[in-house]
């Protein structure tokens, strides 16, 4: 699980953001930070179980009331805090002010999201890719702030994105306003944000691209056909300038499920006018409505379902478009909720975001590959990458283990009765990259005795201090040893 995620955001990223911070720290005459790459991964660990385990604040992980220990033994509140503070992803020094040229609206966050962004265009692609809109949730102040009426989250950063039917990401382009995209072909806008993402697509490779009417225009879908991309959009009627179309009335005459279809041959594009609860236009640089197919929709009227005709443009629209919207459901169901202020931070906790829906569904590509059914959820993955980022190649237990002189607190001699250890409780086995990092694995006594978690026939009261599971440690059986 973490290898999939590492393969988005991968160590060099947390180095990155731990030099930046402890330089943001002394720029801002502060107490050195002092921070490591290996805090910075807890950290966002932290950040990811804080979804997993959800309060409504997040000191109420501290709070004894509501400890909650897997949070609380890992890093203080205080430092905890402190990092929140001076989290930096770019040097300060270095920034150019608005009318400089050079300018850049996201330098605060650009090596790490370039870094992200390439790590996405990695992946092997599908064949079907979809281009939509995303939101960032951010209502602060903020140059770049949009606002989209149709989104679950209206106000925010709105970012381009391709994606493929699975909701996999596979490039992005956060918009930061007038400039963002500029109109070098003379195609428009929208057009422009197109062609630059699928400017990494494999080209003449039967691959097909799916977007709305926001973006499409008939010049669009020839200059894609160019590039050796198809194409199937909805697109305005203002924008079909060569070609006429029956008007809505005089479709809807015919009832649900009429349509029209006109082939435009200088183009090689078809366009088709389908009425359904109101008229919808298609075009497509590769298929048409036949074959045409019954689907069930329902009547307003006979409160009922009823059989309409479908064009199969629009079959293969519907199937194809949802791309960008379900990455959207997978982050917004475990989304990190933990409001910041500063802009940056909320676009870095949509990387962390973004790089966990899509190792998740790497991972289940995987998976598919091997004809594996059964897979891990989201929940989980989320889970087992929280606790790799927080224990591999960590400490076990900072708390559990003193090093160096002994206190007068730790000697024998000043209490009339050592404490007895406290009780190992029954829990579900470490993830694979903690039981494997070969760091603080060592073995203690446990309370009671108990079944070994390896050879299951075997009692033993010897338990591994990280992993907090039995296992036998005798001369004819070293189960600790094969297990890690």
């Amino acid at each position: 699980s973490e290898e999939d995620f590492d393969q988005f955001m991968d160590k060099s990223v947390f180095e990155h953001i731990s030099n930046q911070s402890n330089l943001y720290a002394v720029m801002k005459n502060g107490p050195e930070l002092k921070t490591t790459p290996s805090e910075i991964e807890q950290f966002i660990g932290l950040h990811i179980l804080m979804t997993v385990v959800c309060m409504p604040s997040y000191r109420m992980y501290w709070q004894t009331a509501t400890r909650y220990d897997p949070i609380a033994t890992v890093m203080g509140c205080k430092r905890f805090d402190n990092l929140r503070t001076y989290i930096h992803m770019n040097d300060n020094t270095n920034v150019k002010q608005k009318g400089e040229p050079g300018y850049d609206p996201l330098f605060k966050v650009r090596p790490v999201l370039e870094k992200d962004r390439a790590n996405c265009l990695k992946v092997e692609p599908e064949e079907n890719h979809s281009i939509d809109e995303q939101m960032i949730p951010f209502k602060g102040k903020i140059g770049m702030k949009q606002y989209i009426k149709n989104k679950p989250h209206k106000w925010g950063i709105k970012v381009f994105t391709r994606a493929g039917v699975t909701g996999l990401v596979y490039d992005f382009e956060v918009y930061t306003g007038k400039g963002t995209v500029t109109n070098e072909r003379g195609l428009g806008v929208a057009c422009e944000v197109v062609l630059r993402l699928v400017s990494e697509v494999p080209k003449g490779l039967n691959n097909k691209c799916f977007f709305d009417n926001w973006f499409t225009s008939p010049e669009l879908i020839v200059e894609l056909k160019k590039m050796g991309i198809l194409t199937v959009a909805t697109i305005n009627r203002n924008r079909l300038r060569v070609c006429t179309l029956k008007s809505d009335k005089e479709l809807s005459k015919a009832g649900r499920g009429a349509y029209e279809v006109k082939y435009v041959k200088t183009s090689g594009m078809s366009i088709v006018k389908w009425y359904d609860n109101k008229a919808v236009l298609l075009a497509s640089s590769f298929i048409g409505p036949e074959p045409v197919e019954r689907c069930r929709r329902w009547s307003k009227e006979k409160k009922e379902y009823v059989e309409v005709d479908r064009p199969h443009i629009v079959k293969v629209y519907n199937h194809n478009m949802g791309g960008v919207d379900l990455a959207d459901m997978f982050a917004a169901l475990y989304r990190i909720d933990i409001r910041p202020r500063r802009w940056y931070l909320r676009i870095l906790y949509y990387l962390i975001d973004l790089s966990l829906v899509n190792g998740w569904l790497l991972y289940r590509r995987h998976l598919n590959q091997k004809q594996e059914k059964k897979y891990m959820p989201l929940l989980d993955f989320r889970a087992q990458v929280a606790d790799a980022l927080i224990k591999v190649g960590k400490q076990a237990d900072l708390n559990s283990r003193k090093r160096g002189r002994p206190s007068l607190e730790d000697d024998p001699t000043s209490h009339q009765a050592a404490p007895p250890p406290p009780p190992l409780q029954r829990i579900s086995a470490p993830s694979v990259d903690v039981r494997l990092d070969r760091c603080d694995h060592f073995p203690i006594h446990a309370e009671k005795r108990g079944r070994c978690r390896l050879c299951k026939n075997g009692y033993t009261q010897m338990a591994c201090l990280k992993c907090k599971v039995l296992l036998c440690f005798t001369k004819d059986k070293n189960c600790f040893l094969e297990y890690h």
